[in-house]
């Protein structure tokens, strides 16, 4: 099986704390951080969600890794996102909190992710 080939990419905006646009083939492509889930508009913690992935990505370069499906049913990219400060930040969000795994469908990274979310809490 051959590992996926990371890719760079400027970030554009930050959507919310999971999700957020870089510009791919040409055009403003949202992209959905694998194997994580932070609060939506309105939920408890969106508002902390959404600013510690502005201040972790947030016009810096980042590195996409995919992981199986490259894309979910909204269109946006699935994909374990680092800097050249923070190796995971979907980590970096379970590790501060601010973020669950996402169940609805697990990542190669769901172990370590859940092991994450039993020390934040």
């Amino acid at each position: 099986m051959t590992r996926p080939t990371p890719i760079r990419f400027h970030v554009e905006r930050i959507v919310d704390g999971d999700t957020f646009k870089v510009l791919y083939d040409g055009d403003l492509t949202s992209v959905r951080i694998l194997g994580i889930d932070t609060p939506e508009r309105g939920q408890p913690g969106f508002q902390e969600a959404t600013a510690a992935t502005r201040d972790l990505i947030e016009g810096q370069a980042v590195t996409l890794t995919f992981e199986g499906k490259k894309r979910d049913r909204f269109g946006r990219l699935l994909a374990y996102v680092a800097t050249g400060e923070c190796a995971d930040v979907g980590a970096e969000l379970l590790r501060r909190g601010l973020a669950d795994v996402y169940r609805k469908k697990l990542c190669g990274r769901a172990v370590e992710y859940s092991r994450l979310e039993r020390e934040a809490e």
